[in-house]
């Protein structure tokens, strides 16, 4: 869709466009994100030229010339608007089959309870209104572009309400959020009021709402996701607008069994990057992580995935994280143990699964070299 904005004169000829028509330009122009304003003046054009920052296309189809203006007959306007509408629905297109992939890639990340809940939730996005219930650190800003595309944000737990509200709704010389063609995410409403979320939701479902603190009706062209930490906080009546547009995404320390496997991913995906990830992960370390009472929520977990790949930190050094001191002798041995794994591993770099060399190298003998390739998991069958 071409959000195109003309003078009342032209209504006609750009008919076809469903074009919104002004006799004053001040009264529309910060009702929508324009993709064309056309002008026919100098002092219209100075004005519309603000918004040529945001990507706008200000035409002008008067015989005066105007500079950063394009100028040209109504004529080429209309073929230039039939090229640009092409452009767009390609570019629709397109990011359609962006997504698509995305979130065939994106879930291999994540548990496939975890998996189910996001590919839910990128479908009832497409509604005008729905509902996401989920924990702190689970709707994070990258699985939010993943499901979802470009969108919105405007976070309670952040801002106030009146803040919010003079974001959502606009003024005469603010963009209003619901007026643009996306999706807008209102972050943390379990701190918000009923009445905001109400304002919100009907306008968002009915699809006009009244610039802030005016009397104007203009069309919401937004899909609104209201996100929820606790289900017993969202109010009734938000419920009867969402119906069943709404999801849960589970907690993390439901998924612990997954959790090794989501680390050897997430670590490897980094270390293409880096080109210092480790690997590797020890039985020991993945029973560790399942065992490790989690807060909830992704960053926690992802800022120990990314201190692991890097190399900064091991799980079974963080001493000062536990409730007990190990006792020295058995401290002595997981440290030994961890170090041995370290050394046979290396010289396999370095000679590969010659075993006679490897007993050689380690001063051991067959027997004891295959008893710890096989404790330490460097025997190739796991």
């Amino acid at each position: 869709m071409i959000h195109l904005l003309v003078p009342k004169g032209l209504g006609k000829k750009l008919s076809k466009f469903k074009p919104v028509l002004y006799k004053n330009l001040k009264d529309k122009l910060y009702s929508c994100f324009w993709n064309v304003i056309v002008v026919e003046n100098p002092q219209d054009a100075k004005i519309a030229l603000d918004f040529s920052k945001f990507g706008t296309l200000i035409v002008n189809t008067s015989a005066t010339h105007i500079d950063h203006a394009l100028n040209c007959s109504v004529k080429d306007l209309i073929l230039s608007i039939e090229f640009l509408k092409k452009i767009v629905e390609e570019r629709k297109k397109l990011d359609a089959i962006e997504k698509e992939e995305r979130l065939l890639m994106e879930p291999v990340m994540l548990n496939s309870k975890m998996a189910r809940a996001y590919r839910k939730l990128a479908r009832y996005s497409t509604s005008r209104t729905s509902i996401v219930i989920a924990e702190d650190g689970l709707l994070e800003d990258w699985i939010l572009w993943s499901v979802l595309g470009e969108h919105e944000v405007v976070d309670f737990g952040v801002i106030s309400e009146e803040e919010a509200l003079l974001r959502i709704f606009g003024t005469k010389n603010h963009l209003p959020l619901l007026s643009k063609d996306g999706i807008l995410v209102l972050m943390n409403c379990d701190s918000c009021s009923e009445q905001t979320i109400s304002k919100v939701a009907r306008s968002s479902s009915l699809g006009i709402f009244s610039p802030y603190l005016s009397d104007l009706k203009e069309k919401c062209a937004a899909r609104t996701l209201f996100h929820f930490e606790k289900a017993e906080n969202i109010p009734e009546m938000l419920l009867q607008i969402a119906g069943t547009s709404r999801v849960k995404i589970p907690p993390i320390r439901e998924i612990a069994d997954s959790l090794p496997n989501i680390l050897r991913f997430f670590i490897s995906t980094i270390g293409q990057k880096m080109f210092v990830a480790n690997v590797e992960i020890s039985q020991d370390m993945a029973n560790r992580i399942k065992e490790t009472k989690w807060s909830g929520n992704w960053r926690e977990f992802f800022d120990f995935c990314k201190s692991i790949a890097i190399g900064e930190e091991r799980i079974e050094h963080r001493l000062d994280e536990a409730k007990d001191v190990p006792k020295l002798k058995e401290y002595t041995k997981m440290i030994l143990a961890e170090a041995e794994r370290d050394l046979i591993k290396r010289a396999i770099q370095i000679y590969g699964m010659n075993r006679k060399k490897l007993c050689e190298v380690l001063g051991v003998n067959t027997k004891t070299l295959t008893k710890k390739l096989k404790l330490y998991g460097l025997d190739g069958k796991r």
